[in-house]
């Protein structure tokens, strides 16, 4: 896919995986909107590329609906991501990871606009392994209910793309890490943290045996900016 002319949104645009992708594509022939809440901090750019940045709550399907005008790639970044505060309160997790998905997606219908469509996913809807190293044909089995959450967003995407609405695609997500600004989070950015804490000669700490395997996605763009915590 080529981004030369194309008008881009990225929600979540002031986040980690915004950030690097932006990298990647500040030196093109394109124009990207970046969506995020309300003050939140966009880092600086510089390139080929024109940025705008604009503020608001995905959850309004009103600004949606204004936000979507005129694009042709949307890359859907913006989540809750703990599987503990989906847990503690589905009504609200559902706000922000299903419903928003739903609201693009009715808003390129009836825009008949058709635009490409990439969300991040997680690849912990397939739930514990039957088998490793799990592939395509894994059942999805959700085990919390922000995997449940991130499969029905999956679905409404891939119901729009089979109804000819939308094009588009689901990224399922490993653990992500790379260089870029530390978590707000302290359940985020654990491997960024332990690299940070071995480069400097402290202590790593693991839970249990450490006998766990994880799967990890480095990520970054071109020229990222390396941030201290």
């Amino acid at each position: 896919m080529t981004f030369e002319a194309k008008h881009l949104l990225i929600t979540g645009g002031a986040g980690y995986l915004a950030m690097n992708l932006i990298a990647q594509l500040q030196d093109t022939n394109c124009r990207i909107t970046r969506l995020d809440r309300p003050g939140a901090s966009f880092p600086p750019l510089t390139g080929k590329a024109q940025v705008r940045d604009i503020e608001g709550d995905i959850r309004d399907h009103a600004f949606l609906d204004k936000s979507l005008m005129d694009i042709d790639v949307i890359f859907h970044f913006a989540a809750q991501t703990s599987a503990y505060a989906a847990n503690e309160s589905p009504v609200d997790d559902v706000g922000i990871n299903v419903l928003p998905m739903l609201y693009i997606l009715e808003a390129c219908r009836k825009q008949k606009a058709k635009p490409v469509v990439l969300f991040a996913s997680t690849v912990t809807i397939s739930g514990l392994p039957e088998k490793i190293p799990v592939d395509e044909t894994h059942p999805d089995n959700p085990i919390t209910i922000y995997d449940l959450h991130k499969q029905m967003a999956e679905n409404y995407l891939k119901y729009y793309i089979r109804s000819g609405n939308v094009n588009g695609a689901v990224l399922r997500l490993s653990n992500v890490y790379g260089p870029g600004p530390a978590s707000s989070r302290s359940d985020r950015g654990v491997l960024n943290m332990m690299i940070r804490r071995a480069i400097s000669g402290e202590p790593l700490t693991v839970y249990g045996g450490g006998n766990q395997v994880r799967d990890y996605v480095y990520v970054a763009g071109r020229d990222t900016p390396l941030r201290k915590p």
